[in-house]
């Protein structure tokens, strides 16, 4: 097997983003990491082939493979790697599968978007925000690199079999999963966001790739992503960190990116003063952990 530049690249920046991520605390933090399409942008360029409706119809996708290792191991218990590699594999299954079927037209990209974009805004309704714990990573980075190796290898294999597929695959979610396995729905929750983000940005590189090329059709595309990312990503963190200081889901716990503030009540104290009133003080602690 033979890497060219851009498979170099592209193990590169998996390498990078994912070791970012391992060592975030908070899963919202990770969340964002995770949808950052520095994997996407590299892998359309070591795929070396159009932007087609491959490539929109792998962020359905996408999508099932975070929930499947969500409900997989959440639900029925399931070791967190046999639930990522069971995923990962029905990802490739289907994407295969839909790849040889699937008609490369006009009509079938901009239905596939339409679909994307009906999914993505009706798993936000149904799938609420929840306040999950966070943690770092427990995986020695030799063996981090040494997965990340793996998955890129065999993705470079099945480039030419998996199409556009690829490009979305969850290359860095395959380490988002075990490392955030604690926030499953966080990042699950975060997927439709991806869909409505990266969805207009292929949207753009499809319209603009055969008059601009590859390369300037992607910076329209990043163009157009960081337009929708940074606003909603603005009023994510205005939004969620109210909540997370507002509400009580979490039980009082309040996260960093590097550790956590825990408000820790302490029960209420009776102290008895010679010729005083009974005096009652509700004393709370914080504490940096």
């Amino acid at each position: 097997m033979i890497f060219d530049y851009w498979d170099i690249l592209l193990l590169l920046v998996i390498t990078v983003q994912s070791t970012f991520l391992a060592y975030i605390y908070h899963p919202q933090w990770k969340a964002f990491m995770l949808s950052l399409p520095f994997p996407f942008t590299v892998a359309v360029l070591a795929v070396g082939k159009p932007v087609n409706v491959t490539n929109m119809t792998g962020l359905i996708l996408l999508l099932l493979f975070s929930h499947c290792v969500r409900i997989l191991y959440n639900n029925f218990k399931i070791n967190i790697f046999m639930a990522i590699v069971f995923a990962a594999m029905l990802y490739c299954l289907l994407g295969w599968g839909i790849s040889i079927s699937l008609p490369r037209n006009p009509m079938t990209f901009w239905g596939s978007a339409v679909l994307v974009i009906m999914i993505a805004v009706g798993n936000l309704a149904v799938q609420p925000h929840k306040n999950e714990s966070g943690q770092k990573s427990l995986m020695p980075i030799w063996a981090k690199l040494l997965v990340i190796l793996c998955i890129v290898m065999l993705l470079i294999t099945m480039k030419n079999i998996l199409s556009g597929f690829i490009t979305v695959f969850p290359m860095v979610g395959v380490i988002a999963a075990y490392e955030a396995r604690k926030a499953l729905w966080t990042v699950s929750r975060q997927i439709p966001v991806v869909m409505l983000t990266l969805g207009p940005m292929i949207m753009a590189i499809y319209i603009f790739q055969s008059a601009y090329g590859r390369y300037w059709s992607l910076v329209i595309g990043w163009i157009v992503f960081l337009a929708l990312f940074i606003p909603y990503s603005y009023w994510a963190t205005l939004h969620f960190a109210g909540a997370n200081l507002n509400g009580s889901k979490s039980g009082d716990l309040y996260r960093t990116i590097h550790g956590s503030v825990r408000k820790i009540p302490v029960p209420e104290r009776t102290v008895t003063l010679s010729g005083c009133n009974v005096i009652h003080i509700d004393v709370t602690h914080w504490t940096l952990t």
